[in-house]
């Protein structure tokens, strides 16, 4: 298997993710934002799952960093191997 071939399928699996995320924000904006730490509000509406919004709304550090560090980590590693 080429690394195009590796880079094509992590840049599919990580815009099924986002994708996946989402569609759950627009499902269930409540349990969404509560999953990722943000404080159910006025807010629900635009909730976005920004690590900025969520350490902002006191939530975990974990969820905030985890979730965006992972997903940015995911999308550096992609970018390298398609313009390796």
């Amino acid at each position: 298997m080429r690394r195009t071939d590796i880079g094509y399928a992590l840049s599919g699996l990580v815009g099924l993710g986002i994708t996946a995320v989402g569609t759950r924000f627009l499902v269930s904006p409540a349990k969404a934002a509560a999953a990722y730490g943000i404080s159910v509000g006025q807010e629900v509406s635009r909730a976005v799952g920004d690590a900025v919004i969520v350490l902002r709304r006191g939530g975990r550090k974990s969820t905030a960093y985890g979730v965006h560090g992972a997903t940015a980590a995911a999308m550096v590693a992609t970018a390298a191997i398609l313009l390796g």
